[in-house]
């Protein structure tokens, strides 16, 4: 079996930022005593959508990701992803709860996101259009 070390390290740390964003998901539903929805409260509402953003966006790169490793891609593209949904990721959950909605972070996280896609489906496309 091949080993895909870039993958599991990626796939390890955001799988710890998804513990921390649900476990931040189940506080505020113990403390607000909320068992379904968000209760109408805005702070709840945050974290749902933190926790859920980062579930819509996260498999895929992770799939390319490890799609691109197992067709033997440069370790530099698949650092660049790695890197991008990381940070990205991080900084979109700081953005989401800072007291103002619209902010540098939640901008800036959301941006790598979106770029950490691109470049991993680029990526793919031109892997498989080249060979390589």
């Amino acid at each position: 079996m091949q080993s895909l070390p870039i993958t599991l390290y990626t796939a390890s740390i955001l799988g710890l930022i998804l513990l921390y964003l649900s476990m931040n998901v189940v506080r505020y539903r113990l403390k607000k005593r909320v068992s379904f929805g968000e209760g109408k409260d805005h702070m709840m509402m945050k974290a749902i959508r933190a926790q859920a953003n980062f579930i819509e966006y996260v498999p895929m790169i992770v799939i390319l990701l490890g799609l691109l490793e197992a067709n033997k891609a440069h370790d530099a593209v698949l650092y660049i992803i790695s890197g991008l949904i990381i940070i990205g990721r991080i900084l979109h959950m700081m953005g989401l709860f800072s007291e103002k909605d619209v902010n540098k972070a939640r901008f800036i996280g959301a941006s790598s996101t979106f770029l950490a896609l691109l470049f991993a489906a680029v990526a793919g496309v031109y892997s498989y259009l080249t060979g390589l």
